[in-house]
């Protein structure tokens, strides 16, 4: 069974031959670790060497870490070594949606586009990005963010629906004035 970990920085082996070269990223990663904190853990093997984390360790080190939480993995070195090419590779299969300039659009000031995203120019037309959104899209859209806010239970029902622009995607969202309290302050038509 995996367990959580608290050791030296010093005790984690790098793997030898990390077929990954991770250079590039290291100054994106401290960036983020300096900003939003060590959040994705490293995960090794019971001897410490690392199965994944690579750039998170490097970056670690580079910023003065000594202790460093990770997850001692119970897969044999088999699993380990697949796992370890696996990770990597499946994030490339990921692709960025039209959705990513709507998500971007409130980070434009604080550079965090720029810092992560300097081949992205945010379109200031966001009318002409949500032309996409179909009907269906909303529908998916409403079921989405009301499963993430919870089970719509009986009381939904019985109250009034309102129709909210969410700020994020522009999509129009039909909810109840429970749920739209449980959201905050969208815009309500």
């Amino acid at each position: 069974m995996n367990k959580i970990e608290t050791v030296k920085i010093d005790k984690l082996i790098p793997y030898w031959r990390n077929p990954r070269d991770n250079t590039k990223a290291i100054e994106k990663v401290k960036d983020s670790i300096r900003e939003y904190g060590y959040q994705s853990l490293i995960v090794v093997d019971k001897k410490h060497t690392i199965i994944v984390g690579h750039s998170r360790y490097k970056a670690l080190k580079e910023l003065g870490y000594e202790d460093v939480v990770v997850v001692v993995s119970d897969m044999d070195s088999k699993k380990a070594k697949e796992y370890r090419i696996i990770d990597n590779r499946t994030s490339e299969y990921a692709t960025w949606t039209d959705d990513l300039q709507l998500e971007l659009k409130e980070f434009r000031d604080s550079g965090v586009t720029d810092l992560y995203f300097p081949d992205i120019r945010l379109d200031p037309d966001f009318k002409k990005l949500t032309d996409h959104i179909t009907d269906e899209k909303i529908d998916q859209k409403n079921t989405q963010v009301l499963d993430q806010f919870g089970e719509i239970d009986d009381r939904r029902q019985n109250q009034p629906m309102l129709n909210i622009t969410c700020p994020n995607c522009l999509t129009k969202v039909s909810m109840s004035k429970m749920e739209v309290n449980r959201l905050g302050n969208w815009d309500k038509e």
